[in-house]
């Protein structure tokens, strides 16, 4: 059962034409999307630079007084506004997606797509493993299905038997 399983998975290819797409197409999305993510991020860095201008002017009015119940409600307010920088520091971290995120997402869905039965196969979680079935099939194959090669498969992959020819694919 095993070795057949893996014999399965190991034959598991993904047609090449559509990786290439694939990136086209995400280069493109992203190009679509620069100018929103770089709005929104410049917005985020106006607003980190509004709250730590505030921070200073909450520093300095802190040390020109004496008034410890006043002292104590300014460093208050500087701890919070601390935290909203943080807060927005990491949102704005968390939104800009560089060229290079796309260049190793392409490179993870590149791997994931040449190596399908090892990453199936080694994957101990079992959402995680239901999650990556569900990118190679469009609904999970039955034992029968395995052995016999005629799983119902997403239509970026296919089966390769080694000793096919480009000949006999097309016939």
């Amino acid at each position: 059962f095993e070795n057949n399983v893996s014999i399965f998975f190991d034959n598991l290819k993904f047609v090449p034409d559509y990786l290439n797409s694939l990136e086209v197409s995400l280069i493109n999305k992203y190009r679509e999307k620069q100018g929103e993510i770089s709005s929104n991020s410049s917005d985020i860095s106006r607003n980190i630079a509004d709250l730590e201008s505030e921070v200073s002017m909450k520093a300095s009015a802190f040390a020109e007084t004496k008034n410890a119940s006043i002292r104590a409600t300014l460093e208050a307010q500087v701890d919070e506004l601390e935290i909203r920088i943080k807060s927005a520091r990491k949102e704005r971290t968390r939104i800009e997606v560089t060229e290079d995120d796309i260049s190793t997402f392409i490179k993870d869905v590149k791997y994931l797509m040449e190596h399908p039965g090892k990453i199936i196969l080694n994957q101990e979680n079992p959402q995680a493993k239901e999650s990556l079935l569900g990118l190679f099939f469009e609904e999970l194959p039955t034992y029968n299905d395995i052995v016999n090669g005629t799983p119902k498969l997403t239509w970026i992959f296919e089966l390769f038997k080694p000793n096919q020819t480009q000949e006999s694919q097309t016939a």
